[in-house]
């Protein structure tokens, strides 16, 4: 005899064939009807249960409950809870209050009856990022947020749509024409007829041209000489850029070992006989040249500091050359 019961009637019942094996004390749900069984009873066989009176049931852990409050049975955990379970049947209700540390607590069967709807439809936004806290709500945000969506069948897609297919209007005789300067294109010429392969093609000579192929005597090749008047032929004139070019300055690299006071560069001819420009620092310079020597038959130059370097120092020294004599 199930020894859980605490305040019982004659409210007593059958569940007919059962589904497992239950003893006394269990509860047993079928459908909408529960009870706490009185007898152990066999799978398949009729359970004879008290649906109605205050049982001692345990109860779902972290839960506190409140004298009256709804509980539902939970099957998996086999005890009672304030959550809502996945049939929404209501099947007890508080007989008292149950502190959040009780393992089980008073139940006072009731008639299996359905949540309230607002109660068994919870909507969990806790995922969604969705202000809604209401079901409603939700489904306003829905449909404002697929408002508008246009879908495979929509009947804008399809070639019916307005505008349809109206180039003909903007034709030149059309309802509708559209000028050159309209469309940014340029107004209808006839040059290409008078291109090579058109049907009234211009030779060059017809306007005064030569062919593509043509060539140029030298003689052929008019020279402007007011630059320079005293030059009167091509040859003269690129004699006078190569002179102009032999008197530009060049730039030689000079580099001073650290703790010397001297470097010199390579050799070069041209520069015999130059004469120095100016002498640019370039790095790791501690002390100023205060000499710097052309050799005047193999162009080497020589920079003199005025004191040993601390670190190695490079220089460049621009020098003029002499035009040689032609």
């Amino acid at each position: 005899m199930a020894k859980n019961i605490r305040y019982t009637t004659d409210d007593r019942m059958v569940i007919e064939g059962v589904g497992a094996n239950y003893s006394a004390g269990d509860f047993i749900v079928q459908g909408i009807l529960h009870g706490v069984s009185i007898n152990n009873v066999a799978s398949g066989a009729d359970a004879v249960v008290q649906a109605v009176g205050e049982v001692e049931y345990a109860k779902t852990a972290g839960e506190t409950w409140t004298e009256g409050e709804d509980l539902y049975y939970d099957a998996a955990s086999d005890a009672f809870t304030t959550a809502i379970t996945t049939d929404g049947i209501v099947r007890g209700v508080a007989a008292e209050d149950a502190p959040i540390d009780a393992t089980s607590g008073l139940v006072k069967l009731v008639p299996g009856r359905m949540a309230a709807d607002a109660d068994f439809v919870a909507y969990d936004n806790g995922t969604s990022g969705l202000a809604a806290t209401t079901v409603q709500d939700a489904i306003d945000g829905l449909v404002t947020a697929v408002d508008g969506v246009v879908y495979d069948d929509d009947a804008r897609l399809t070639d019916a749509r307005t505008p349809t297919a109206h180039k003909s209007t903007h034709a030149t005789a059309g309802s509708d024409a559209l000028s050159a300067a309209d469309i940014g294109a340029a107004a209808e010429t006839h040059a290409s007829q008078h291109f090579t392969a058109g049907d009234d093609a211009i030779a060059p000579a017809d306007i005064g041209a030569a062919t593509a192929d043509h060539t140029h005597d030298a003689v052929d090749i008019a020279y402007d000489n007011d630059a320079v008047p005293a030059i009167v032929d091509i040859g003269g004139a690129m004699d006078a850029v190569i002179d102009y070019i032999r008197q530009l300055p060049k730039v030689k690299r000079i580099t001073v070992l650290s703790s010397s006071a001297t470097g010199t560069s390579d050799g070069d001819t041209t520069l015999a006989g130059g004469a120095v420009q100016s002498i640019v620092p370039v790095s790791g310079v501690d002390k100023f040249p205060i000499a710097c020597a052309i050799d005047g038959t193999t162009g080497v130059i020589t920079l003199t500091l005025a004191a040993a370097s601390t670190d190695e120092a490079t220089f460049d020294v621009w020098v003029k050359p002499v035009l040689p004599a032609t």
